[in-house]
């Protein structure tokens, strides 16, 4: 319910802004309302799936590791991904 509401804001709030700013919206509605309902699903299946299956103290030392990284250590590992990914 409360991720609904959060949503419906979202929404209403991005035709608010284009309207005072003398623009249009040019995405379709239905992907505006169903994209943050389908993403926050999937990150509440993540967080639900590790908190259930994964041993607490696991868990625990995952969430300190990306939480002491900070933005840089985070897009050097994204980085990587990236160009592992593309090299082959």
């Amino acid at each position: 319910m409360l991720m609904a509401c959060y949503v419906v804001m979202m929404f209403g709030l991005s035709y608010l802004l284009a309207w005072m700013g003398g623009q249009r919206v040019l995405a379709a509605s239905w992907m505006l309302l169903a994209y943050p309902m389908v993403r926050y699903a999937i990150y509440a299946a993540i967080a639900m799936a590790a908190a259930t299956l994964v041993h607490p103290v696991l868990s625990w030392g995952v969430y300190f590791a990306a939480g002491s990284c900070g933005d840089a250590g985070w897009f050097r590992l994204k980085n990587r991904l990236r160009i592992r990914r593309y090299v082959g």
